[in-house]
This record gives C-alpha cells, sequence and structure tokens, in this order.
C-alpha cells in the first residue's frame, strides 16, 4: 500500500535523496524534539486541568445545561476529547 511519501519521492533517486539526509543537522532535530515535547507536556497539563474544572462546574443552571447537553451533543465532553486529543498528537510526536 503506497503512501504520500512513496509517491512524492518516486522520481527522487537514492544518491539525491542521501544527500538531502546527510545535509540535516542532527542537533536541530534535537532541538525541535525537546520544544515538541515541552508542548506535549504543556497540552498534557491543560488537558487534565481543562478535564478536572469541567468536572466541578455546577450544570445547574439554564446556560450550564445547554452548554453540557445541546441538542444531544455534550459539548463539555467534546472540549475534554478535544484537549486529550491535542495532548495525545503531542505525545506521538515527541516519542
Amino acid at each position: 500500500m503506497p503512501d504520500e511519501f512513496t509517491s512524492r519521492y518516486a522520481g527522487v533517486s537514492h544518491r539525491d535523496l542521501w544527500n538531502q539526509l546527510q545535509a540535516g543537522d542532527p542537533g536541530q532535530i534535537d532541538r525541535l524534539a525537546v520544544s515538541w515535547k515541552a508542548i506535549g507536556d504543556t497540552a498534557r497539563t491543560l488537558s487534565s486541568t481543562v478535564n478536572t474544572d469541567l468536572g466541578n462546574l455546577d450544570w445547574d443552571s439554564a446556560a450550564g445545561r445547554e452548554f453540557h447537553c445541546s441538542s444531544g451533543i455534550e459539548r463539555a465532553s467534546c472540549v475534554r476529547a478535544v484537549s486529550a486529543t491535542l495532548a495525545s498528537a503531542k505525545r506521538m510526536t515527541t516519542d
């Protein structure tokens, strides 16, 4: 099953691919990885905080009920899911 990289690099010679690889800066990659890890850690912390804060909210009001369960969609769960997904995406890029 071909992926996007197969078609993208199909016309590039092995030598050109090797030269591009060798032109990279391992130190830059390491620095970027550290930055992405920090971003992922922040996203995980924010996700946890949002989840905790949403769990502690008093939903006993018209606005709270509207936010919590509007049109059959639990918006609080959506917020939790988005923040968890962002944290997970950052973790995948740094592992």
